[in-house]
């Protein structure tokens, strides 16, 4: 601002004087304002640079700006300075003026140039580009004026003129960013442009030089000669360097960056050079860390990849001569053994697990990890890298299936399983459309009363190729893939309009409990989703009944925001399979549900020899919250009798009824309805 202002006066004082008629060597007043600007922009511009971070810690942009410079002011010195300079009969005071014009613009050339870089790298605001035009007019109009004087021209006042408007749109316009490392905006800094002006910068000094040679050295050969060894230098460095980038992309294009273990690419590499000779036997096991993405949820990102290089170090331990470890992302892990047998595979593994049952310390918390490996062998298993990885892989995931923290050795089997598993994801995805799935409904009752209480909704699923898959596979693989969402409203929306239909017929106040899936729970549009469907069956909301895992008290807070919300819709809410786990009374004292569904295999258990301790205190905790207990697969009399006189409220089993389809469960309807 202090600049702009010297500037204006400048201005102002030379348009009085001129307005005076005045020699223009005597409007020297003038000329010092207009000077004492140079420096204060001079020093704003070097303020700006240095504010914004900008450190020409680069070599490229420093050989760059060394050949600009070189060849701006060997062009100004010899077209401006240096005749000027011949011209002995100005006042001393007009030499010194050009010159310090001169210099100073090439001053502002200089950092006007690093203005643009930063302005191209996204460094400053690109309202810093009015005052790089501001700065250029200026210095054009001085150049004029020196080329000129002392004649003067409405082009140069026009310049003039024109510049502190540009430097002043700089101030109105820019906006401060907030500083940051020069190295982070480094992506836009290499237009192609940018490597031939060096090279265009040289040309024209040769042109010029040859314009102008008298056969004795001027200060244009002078920075020819300079310019020359400068892009030579440059060229040099720009060859090193690009090596340099050559070799580290090769080392990523091999290592994994996070714990610089060889990676996947490494791995297949390797195992295609090792499989290509019939005489070598390999062990592959694949590790991973079982629940590492809870660590990852609960305590972030950088903990998590800290915990990826201690574990990394840690199998390090074991590794040793004709042993190696991969990482191939996320939290797996691969060991080759060369010449490994079976045996040897199975020991390593062993090993494995050994060193794991060690917990581990990673920024200050302690933790205790488990891996699950899968091991492959070559040749029993594959003649081939990528299967052979493949194979591990499954062996792997049979593991986390069965337990996880073990290891398994691959078998034909378990291909043949996730084959399975594999067709019956690719399945559902047109089971909706296609019409495939369908409901039974199987009979609850009031143990007390004999009444029937209401129906629990199942799923059934009849593929035309595969046959009837049970909802033991089919359901893990459409909460693994998001498909419960849309199979689970499906499931809702068809038993509210089935019940709602039978309600006509005669039992008004049926219920129907429908099984919802915690993912279904996860999904943010689900009570939206249910309130939807109850408004379009027009069901009570009352009469609908949803069972939900245990599993969900891992999250209580969300729960319990979601149980709520289902209590405000009035809909009935009843934990499945209670009892297998991961109950916490202090916490089911305070969930608003409505019932206790006993899991099948205590109601199983109980016979006439068996005290059956376990199935009493549920009952009775059930009571005592004032809940409905629910014990299903109730299959013999005393089981029956037992759960009366004890108190439980419904129940269901193959005793009282199986599931029905929507027929046979009318007939049942009257059946039952003419019994009692």
């Amino acid at each position: 601002m202090l600049a702009l202002v010297t500037l204006t006066l400048g201005n102002f004082i030379w348009l009085l004087l001129d307005m005076q008629y005045l020699n223009p060597s005597r409007r020297f007043v003038a000329n010092l304002f207009w000077i004492m600007s140079y420096p204060l922009f001079l020093m704003a511009l070097v303020n700006r640079t240095q504010t914004g971070g900008f450190l020409l810690s680069d070599r490229h942009y420093r050989f760059n700006l060394s050949i600009y410079m070189i060849v701006a002011m060997s062009v100004s010195y010899h077209f401006l300075i240096q005749p000027f300079h011949l011209a002995a009969d100005y006042p001393f005071h007009i030499y010194a003026i050009t010159f310090v014009y001169q210099f100073v613009d090439l001053g502002i050339l200089f950092l006007g140039i690093i203005l643009y870089y930063m302005v191209q790298a996204g460094k400053t605001e690109r309202a810093v580009l009015f005052l790089v035009t501001g700065l250029i007019l200026q210095a054009t109009a001085d150049v004029m004026m020196v080329v000129s004087y002392p004649d003067t021209t409405s082009t140069m006042y026009l310049l003039w003129t024109i510049a502190p408007l540009f430097i002043g749109l700089t101030g109105l316009l820019y906006r401060e960013r907030p500083s940051d490392t020069w190295k982070e905006h480094r992506t836009i800094l290499n237009p192609e442009y940018e490597l031939y002006l060096p090279y265009a910068s040289g040309i024209l000094l040769i042109v010029l030089v040859i314009n102008s040679y008298d056969w004795h050295f001027n200060v244009l050969s002078v920075a020819l000669i300079v310019t020359y060894f400068l892009i030579v230098g440059r060229q040099f460095f720009m060859i090193r360097e690009n090596k340099q980038i050559l070799s580290q992309m090769e080392y990523l294009a091999f290592h994994d960056s996070l714990t610089s273990l060889p990676n996947r690419h490494s791995l297949i590499t390797d195992l295609k050079r090792h499989v290509s000779s019939e005489h070598e036997r390999l062990a592959l096991l694949m590790i991973d860390l079982d629940r590492f993405k809870y660590i990852n949820d609960s305590l972030g990102h950088q903990i998590g990849d800290r915990v990826l290089i201690a574990v990394a170090e840690h199998i390090g331990l074991i590794i040793k001569e004709k042993e190696r470890l991969y990482r191939l992302g996320g939290d797996e892990f691969v060991v080759l053994l060369r010449n490994g047998s079976e045996e040897h595979a199975r020991f390593f593994a062993n090993a494995l697990l050994d060193l794991f049952v060690i917990d581990m310390t990673v920024a200050g918390k302690t933790m205790n990890l488990t891996p699950s490996i899968g091991i492959s062998l070559f040749p029993d298993h594959s003649k081939n890298a990528e299967d052979l990885l493949t194979k591990a892989d499954v062996a792997m995931y049979e593991v986390k299936e069965n337990g996880k923290n073990n290891y398994l050795v691959f078998d034909s089997e378990m291909m043949t399983k996730i084959q399975r598993k594999m067709e019956i994801e690719k399945a559902l995805k047109y089971a909706l459309e296609e019409k495939q799935f369908h409901l039974v409904y199987q009979p609850k009752i009031n143990l007390q009363s004999g009444q029937l209480d209401g129906v629990e909704a199942l799923l059934r699923w009849h593929h035309s190729r595969l046959g009837i898959i049970s909802p033991m596979e089919f359901i893990p693989a459409a909460e693994e893939t998001g498909m419960i969402v849309d199979i689970g409203c499906w499931v809702m929306r068809k038993a509210c309009e089935q019940v709602k239909a039978w309600q006509s017929l005669g039992p008004t106040e049926l219920h129907v409990a429908v099984n919802v899936s915690v993912i279904q729970l996860e999904d943010d549009a689900f009570i939206d989703s249910v309130r939807h469907i109850l408004d379009q069956t027009k069901l009570g909301p009352h009469c609908l009944e949803l069972e939900i895992t245990e599993s969900i008290m891992q999250n209580t807070k969300d729960t319990t925001i979601i149980l709520h919300q289902l209590k405000e819709l009035g809909v009935r809410t009843s934990i499945d399979d209670f009892g297998t786990g991961y109950s916490s009374l202090h916490v089911l004292q305070h969930l608003p549900i409505d019932a206790l569904k006993i899991d099948q295999s205590f109601v199983r258990g109980l016979d006439e020899s068996a005290s059956s301790p376990m199935v009493k205190t549920i009952i009775e905790l059930g009571l005592n919250l004032d809940l409905d207990i629910i014990a299903e697969g109730i299959e013999t009399d005393f089981q029956l009798q037992f759960l009366k006189q004890n108190g439980c409220t419904l129940g269901q089993g193959y005793l009282l009824s199986k599931p029905l389809d929507r027929a046979d469960f009318e007939r049942y309807l009257k059946t039952f309805s003419a019994i009692h």
